[in-house]
């Protein structure tokens, strides 16, 4: 049976994902690799460079048809985002394109299943079709967190973030299939990103059907 192949950007968001599934290092360079008896985690690193590489690298090291990129992402200024309460030890599942009933709003820390992957960064014009009716998403070679940059990230999707684009282009490259699920962690100025991604580590770990 092939592991299931998930991405990550940093595994100081996924902390609690190895807590909670009972993941094991089995590998630290060049990449750090995560693995339970049903899927193996990934840590890219930060932006394009670091992403694209870590994919190659993956298609040359594992046995894979198909992969899930999972991660913080922000909401740009093409939606409104709606703060709700929520319980960080519930499981609770991805927004589908087909569940998505209010495309004008986001919710702060629901976890969305994107459709189209596109870039911000000039000479990056490619658009990649992942699946029906989920969320666009824009990625970005720098943080996005002002007003100006979120109206620039509107332009090309409701989510912005920093590795989506190089992980559906490598996909395409490498013909793999690639799933891509944000979870809504800012969306304006006064939003502390880090601290945000932090707070939302239970969450993640909880959303159902990627890691275990």
């Amino acid at each position: 049976m092939q592991l299931r192949t998930i991405f990550m950007a940093v595994d100081f968001e996924a902390e609690e994902v190895f807590k909670r599934h009972n993941y094991a290092l089995v590998n630290s360079e060049p990449f750090k690799v995560w693995q339970n008896d049903v899927s193996r985690l990934i840590i890219t690193g930060i932006g394009l460079v670091p992403a694209a590489t870590a994919f190659a690298w993956a298609v040359s090291k594992f046995d894979f048809e198909e992969a899930i990129n999972i991660g913080p992402a922000g909401a740009s200024s093409a939606v409104k985002c709606i703060v709700q309460e929520y319980d960080e030890e519930a499981r609770f599942d991805i927004i589908r394109g087909d569940q998505d009933k209010n495309k004008d709003e986001l919710v702060f820390a629901n976890a969305y299943e994107v459709s189209v992957v596109s870039s911000i960064e000039p000479y990056n014009d490619f658009v990649f079709e992942l699946s029906q009716g989920g969320r666009k998403l824009a990625t970005s070679s720098r943080p996005v967190s002002t007003r100006k940059q979120r109206d620039e990230a509107a332009a090309k999707g409701d989510l912005v973030d920093m590795e989506g684009y190089a992980l559906a282009m490598s996909a395409k490259v490498f013909s793999k299939r690639l799933s891509i699920v944000k979870i809504v962690s800012d969306f304006s100025e006064q939003c502390d990103i880090h601290r945000n991604i932090l707070s939302l580590q239970r969450r993640l770990a909880n959303v159902k059907g990627v890691f275990d």
